[in-house]
């Protein structure tokens, strides 16, 4: 018998998933997942069930429709109290960054 249960399911993504990381909070901890057509999913889990919580970008790619334009990959850090760093980079070289809080904001502080 396997010692790991599954406690929720997640969207699934258009394409495939390329790249995830975590990063672990005060109270709480950020899982990101990007994927093919520059598909971003951020997660929020609280608590020891835990709980968890979607986040999305106010600011974000489009999706792209072109199957070989892609996010390859991503990074987080906690950065104290509440906030965390994300950095993602895509197939075309374009790096973005975000500030994501666990109370479910998240901003797009930077793209090239």
């Amino acid at each position: 018998a396997s010692q790991y249960k599954l406690f929720q399911d997640l969207a699934s993504f258009d394409s495939c998933v390329r790249a995830c990381t975590s990063s672990t909070g005060d109270k709480s901890a950020l899982l990101t997942l990007v994927g093919g057509k520059l598909e971003l999913a951020m997660y929020i889990l609280e608590g020891k069930g835990p709980s968890v919580s979607m986040i999305t970008p106010k600011k974000s790619q489009e999706k792209s429709t072109e199957i070989d334009h892609r996010m390859n990959a991503v990074t987080s850090i906690h950065l104290g109290g509440d906030v965390f760093l994300v950095v993602t980079g895509d197939s075309r070289g374009k790096i973005t960054v975000l500030k994501v809080e666990e109370g479910g904001s998240c901003t797009v502080l930077e793209e090239r």
